[in-house]
C-alpha cells in the first residue's frame, strides 16, 4: 500500500475485476472502501487501457507534449468533451491533472511540456557555503523552527474555522491540528 493510495494493489485488481465481470459495480465498490466512485472508475479506466500496470502507483512524473495540453484543455473548453472523457481520450494520468491545466490556461499562463528524468530538477544549484555559514545557518534553526509552528498553527486555525461551518472537512483539520501539536511536541 502506497502513502497516496488507501487500497493495495490487490485490492484494486480484485475491485476492477468484479466490476468488469458485472459481478459489482464502482458505487457499491467505492462506497465499501468509503472512496469516490471516480477512483473505483478511475482504476477500471486505467486497468483496461494499460493492465495491471495501470493500477500500480507511478513513481516517475508522466510526460506530455505541451500540444497534448493544449488539445485536451480546448476539447474540454469548447464542450466536446467533459474533463473525464478528455481525461480518457488524451490518456492523462487524472483529472486533477488536466484540471490543474485548465487553470492554467485560463489564468493565461503558458502550458508547458512535461519532462522527467536526470537533470531536470527544480531546485537550483545553489552556491557553496562556508562552513561560517553552515554554523550560522545552524544556529537560526530554532527560531525557523518557532516560525514554522506559529505559521501552521495559524493555519491549522483558519483550517477548523473554515471546515467547521457547514459540512466541511472537519477530520482533516482535526488530522492537521494534531499533527502540528505532536511536531510542536517533539522539539
Amino acid at each position: 500500500m502506497s502513502k497516496r493510495s488507501p487500497a493495495s494493489l490487490e485490492i484494486k485488481l480484485h475491485v476492477v475485476r468484479l466490476c468488469l465481470e458485472h459481478k459489482s459495480n464502482p458505487n457499491y465498490e467505492a462506497k465499501q472502501l468509503s472512496l469516490s466512485p471516480y477512483t473505483v472508475r478511475e482504476w477500471i479506466r486505467k486497468y483496461t487501457a494499460d493492465g495491471l500496470d495501470g493500477l500500480k502507483e507511478s513513481r516517475t512524473w508522466k510526460t506530455y507534449l505541451k500540444e497534448l495540453k493544449l488539445a485536451a484543455v480546448n476539447a474540454v473548453m469548447s464542450g466536446h468533451c467533459s474533463v473525464e472523457e478528455a481525461t480518457k481520450k488524451y490518456r492523462i494520468s487524472s483529472r486533477s491533472v488536466l484540471g490543474k491545466w485548465i487553470t492554467k490556461y485560463t489564468n493565461e499562463i503558458e502550458l508547458k511540456p512535461t519532462h522527467k528524468g536526470k537533470g531536470l530538477s527544480h531546485m537550483n544549484k545553489g552556491r557553496k557555503t562556508t562552513f561560517e555559514e553552515r554554523i550560522e545557518i545552524a544556529h537560526n534553526i530554532p527560531s525557523l523552527m518557532d516560525w514554522i509552528i506559529r505559521k501552521r498553527l495559524k493555519n491549522t486555525v483558519y483550517l477548523i474555522s473554515k471546515f467547521t461551518h457547514g459540512f466541511g472537512n472537519i477530520k482533516l483539520a482535526v488530522r492537521r491540528l494534531f499533527r502540528t501539536i505532536e511536531v510542536a511536541k517533539s522539539l
